[in-house]
């Protein structure tokens, strides 16, 4: 089957078609479209559809897609989007002065959390022999576009987001929600001092290293935006940044899409927790250090900048006051593609010294996960020889290793020497009363021994009403990836069949 363009046969493009009875059971609906926004934006265009009622005649699969999209895109009114194709203009989206009926129903299902919880038990009981999830067709092309879109500047890698085509420009700016949240933390500021001093160091800190910026008054006022809602985490079980600033990139308004929609997840580039954890065990000397604030390091190119867009006050005592508008300028934690982009950019700054540092290569290739370095040699040599290539390498990326921690205290004695320590290049953690843990797992440096730390689960436990949906809440706060707590998970398992 040849389609051609109405007015213009030359643009055409053939198909392969299934013939059936029926394509959709109902008609297109007539566009509410109002003729004087068609008039002034796309006036001189010619339209590939009338917007008339009618049956669907023909249903074009996306294989076709790029033999009849042209590329052009005309932003309209609101969330209209105007598509240049080989047909004419199509029009994607709705006109923001259309009103939606909304309902809301307020519902709560208790079973599906408790499946939730068993799915997740279940998930870390077939860890290492279960088969790999389906991969994602469009995973090779999105490496592929990233691979070709990095760039080096400054020290610094730079990246673009990873976009769906298909979902980049029906994104709304998601401000109102913005500003609703914004308001009742706002208010939360007001009755505690404390927690908006704390939240205002963390991102005045991001300031200085210029993480974030005020948004430029010559911004182009066509650019995508998103804005971010956010709020604090505070972690006591954490040696430092007990809080943290989380930014919500799920969020969205009734009927639209969050900016995670509209972004690939990208290929899982880890190496698997299990074999990771026995190869951490196969060394007499083990050692470990993480990235700092990694996602933070790497810069998004300033195309992208404004869906990173957030609000806050420097004076939460006024509410009359409009708060100031931030955008981020690294890539951020909270954003679905995020470890993939972190991933994807130390594995392409690896590369380079493959032929300089090739074992210590090979090494953190096969021994990162996520911003964690967990490793280990045969001798105090090899492993100090190895660190500190590790430090020299992420170094050149503009990031720094830090918190280093080892079982050996001759390896130790040998960072505090040597130039590890100097300067603000790194920090050996010294032994504090909190468990330090390996992707998860208790360790014990001393005894260079793995352990369950129950002190949080007695504590759960303890202030919680025994009942089944209180015995799936603490199963789930199990977590035993290699599986040394099989004895104990077992009767675990027996209890709940009897219940």
């Amino acid at each position: 089957m040849e389609l051609e363009n109405r007015e213009k046969p030359d643009f055409s493009v053939k198909i392969e078609a299934l013939v059936t009875e029926q394509i959709s059971g109902s008609d297109l609906p007539p566009s509410n479209l109002k003729a004087e926004i068609v008039q002034k934006y796309l006036e001189g265009f010619q339209l590939a559809d009338s917007c008339s009622k009618g049956k669907v005649a023909v249903l074009v699969g996306a294989d076709y897609y790029h033999n009849i999209v042209l590329g052009g895109i005309r932003r309209l009114k609101g969330q209209l989007v105007a598509t240049e194709t080989i047909f004419g203009w199509c029009l994607i989206g709705r006109d923001s002065d259309v009103r939606d009926v909304s309902v809301s129903l307020n519902i709560i299902i208790e079973e599906d959390l408790i499946s939730g919880l068993i799915k997740k038990f279940w998930e870390l009981e077939s860890l290492g022999i279960a088969e790999n999830e389906f991969s994602d067709p469009s995973n090779d092309s999105v490496l592929q576009r990233f691979e070709s879109e990095i760039e080096y500047q400054n020290s610094r890698y730079r990246v673009r987001l990873p976009w769906k085509s298909d979902k980049k420009y029906i994104l709304s700016d998601n401000k109102k929600v913005a500003e609703r949240r914004f308001e009742r933390l706002r208010r939360r500021f007001f009755r505690n001092p404390e927690l908006y001093k704390s939240y205002q160091a963390v991102l005045h800190d991001y300031l200085q290293q210029k993480i974030i910026e005020l948004v430029p008054n010559t911004c182009d006022a066509e650019r995508i935006t998103f804005y971010l809602p956010h709020r604090e985490v505070v972690r006591n079980d954490r040696s430092s940044s007990k809080l943290r600033v989380v930014f919500d990139a799920s969020s969205h308004d009734v009927g639209e899409v969050s900016l995670n929609d509209c972004l690939h997840i990208g290929p899982n580039l880890y190496p698997d927790i299990f074999d990771l954890l026995l190869r951490f065990r196969l060394y007499p000397i083990a050692f470990t250090a993480d990235i700092k604030q990694a996602f933070l390091q790497i810069e998004v190119d300033e195309k992208d900048r404004d869906v990173s867009r957030f609000l806050f006050t420097d004076d939460p005592t006024d509410g009359s006051k409009s708060p100031q508008i931030y955008r981020f300028t690294r890539v951020l934690f909270g954003v679905n593609s995020s470890p993939f982009m972190l991933t994807a950019t130390i594995k392409h700054h690896l590369r380079k010294y493959q032929g300089i540092y090739p074992e210590t290569s090979e090494f953190l290739n096969n021994c990162i996960y996520v911003d964690d370095i967990i490793g280990g040699h045969q001798n105090t040599e090899d492993a100090y020889r190895t660190s500190t290539e590790c430090m020299h390498i992420f170094r050149e990326a503009g990031m720094t290793l830090h918190k280093w921690q080892t079982n050996s205290e001759e390896l130790r004695r040998i960072w505090i020497k040597g130039d590890m320590v100097s300067g603000d290049s790194s920090q050996v953690v010294e032994p504090s009363g909190l468990p330090f843990k390996v992707l998860g797992v208790s360790w014990n440096k001393r005894e260079d021994s793995l352990y369950f730390d129950v002190q949080n689960l007695v504590k759960f436990l303890s202030s919680r009403v025994n009942s089944k949906r209180c015995l799936l809440q603490a199963i789930g706060r199990i977590f035993n990836p290699v599986g040394f707590l099989g004895p104990f998970v077992l009767r675990v398992k027996l209890l709940m069949q009897e219940i």
